[in-house]
């Protein structure tokens, strides 16, 4: 089979049409299996087997086409193919006890990521599970040699948190796990379904609707950080319609507010007396207020809406259509303007 459904210059465009600023493809997961021609993987790439395509590459040319930056997600801490484990049943087995720890899996390791760098020059090395312990160091084939040649190569490029605390420059949450951090940059990741990759079970009772992932996204915009969607797409390469559609609803959101969230300050969750959720943010002097509930006209008063900015006294009347619909959206200016 050679990916006949798999338009990486469609996915792109989609992508971007949905408010996506950056495209992070999996380039090796838990399995093993590489999705370019990676350096000691035999045939186990899907170069040498399967679509017989670099599909990393083509998935970071089409990105940067649509003017997208690139990262690459790599599974550091897992391999099961070159570093086989019993099952992992606790989260202890994955994060510590049954994860590979040896140098000469490191290097491997640093060896594939190295490639990445030099082939496709990416702007986010997105690293999951951990890292090799014994890999810590700035010899050859070390962690800390493979990082300040990304530095060297790529130096306004980012790397995530999950690199053993080696170094970091954002911290990531998952789903509903781990602690939004105060002070630091911060990126929550999840499947459009309950699923990284595409799991032909799931229906729309595990998906997001586009309400939902509106809301999901205008939350972590609301407490600082920013949202990294997931979509798992089928054997053929098609991604599936229910998340063609999330995608298609986060774009006819994004289209108008887009350039009010990128860049502004969180002023976080609200409490709004009738409305089932409202989250609020400010850019350029000008605070608004995201706000859901059931459908019907809400008088929200202005002193539940966040203070320094020039409600009228009466307050402001948010036309609500809905929890599947869209936000409602209320603005006023700052005093100080």
């Amino acid at each position: 089979m050679a990916y006949p459904a798999f338009d990486p210059a469609a996915w792109v465009e989609l992508f971007r049409r949905a408010g996506a600023d950056y495209v992070v493809p999996t380039t090796k997961h838990h399995d093993g299996i590489t999705l370019w021609d990676a350096p000691g993987t035999g045939d186990r790439n899907t170069v040498r087997r399967g679509p017989r395509r670099d599909l990393v590459g083509e998935i970071a040319q089409a990105a940067k086409a649509e003017g997208m930056r690139v990262g690459f997600y790599y599974s550091g801490g897992l391999d099961w193919h070159v570093r086989p484990t019993a099952p992992l049943v606790l989260a202890e087995d994955v994060h510590d006890l049954k994860r590979p720890r040896d140098d000469e899996y490191g290097r491997y390791c640093s060896a594939h990521v190295r490639d990445l760098i030099d082939r496709y020059q990416p702007d986010v090395l997105w690293n999951d599970i951990g890292w090799p312990d014994e890999n810590m160091h700035f010899a050859p084939g070390g962690l800390g040699e493979l990082l300040e040649h990304f530095y060297r190569e790529r130096p306004e490029g980012l790397i995530n948190d999950r690199f053993s605390g080696a170094h970091q420059d954002f911290v990531t949450t998952e789903y509903q796990a781990g602690e939004i951090p105060e002070d630091q940059p911060w990126e929550n990741n999840r499947g459009i379904g309950l699923s990284f990759g595409f799991n032909q079970v799931e229906d729309a009772s595990q998906y997001l609707s586009g309400a939902q992932a509106v809301r999901h996204v205008v939350d972590a915009v609301s407490k600082g950080g920013r949202v990294l969607l997931n979509v798992g797409p089928r054997a053929d390469g098609s991604l599936h319609e229910l998340q063609v559609q999330v995608l298609e609803s986060l774009g006819e959101f994004t289209t108008e507010h887009k350039a009010h969230l990128a860049g502004s300050r969180g002023l976080g969750e609200l409490e709004i007396p009738g409305a089932s959720w409202a989250r609020a943010v400010e850019k350029d002097g000008r605070c608004r207020v995201y706000v859901s509930g059931e459908q019907g006209a809400l008088r929200i008063a202005a002193a539940d809406l966040p203070a320094g900015f020039d409600w009228p006294a009466e307050g402001v009347e948010a036309a609500l259509s809905g929890m599947e619909a869209l936000p409602a959206v209320v603005s006023a200016p700052s005093r100080d303007r």
